[in-house]
Formats: structure tokens, sequence, C-alpha cells
């Protein structure tokens, strides 16, 4: 009996780390997102592709950082 109390505290821990180890990858994908999206704004204003550069600045980097704003308060109201 000890043992099956045992195991299910250990399959509980587990379900819960990958849970959050899951999450965690998440926000390191999506912060990664970013700094791609924010280097090829970049390489956008240095060639003067300024529709490029205005669908980065004004749609793409603000919606992968309300994304990981989301994420973030996810991870804090666990």
């Amino acid at each position: 009996m000890f043992a099956e109390i045992l195991k299910e505290k250990e399959k509980s821990l587990t379900t819960a780390w990958n849970k959050e180890k899951s999450l965690n990858d998440d926000i390191k994908k999506k912060k990664a997102e970013i700094e791609k999206a924010k280097f090829e704004l970049e390489q956008a204003e240095n060639d003067y592709d300024l529709e490029k550069a205005a669908i980065l600045k004004h749609g793409e980097i603000p919606k992968l950082e309300k994304e990981l704003d989301s994420l973030n308060n996810v991870e804090k109201n666990k």
C-alpha cells in the first residue's frame, strides 16, 4: 500500500514537471522568435524595405510579445 502511494506521488510529480518543462520550452522558443523578428526588422531597416519593417515592427513583434506575456502569466499563476 505504501508503495502504491509513492508510485502515485511519483506519477503526479513527473506530470507536473513535464508540464513545467514544456511551458519553459515554449517560453524559450517564443523569445527566440522575438529575437529573430527583431533581427529581421533591423535587416529590413538597413535595406530600406519599409513595408517589411512596418509589418515586423507594428504587427509581428507586438503579437509575439503578447504571446510571450501570456506564457509568462501562465507560469506565474501556477
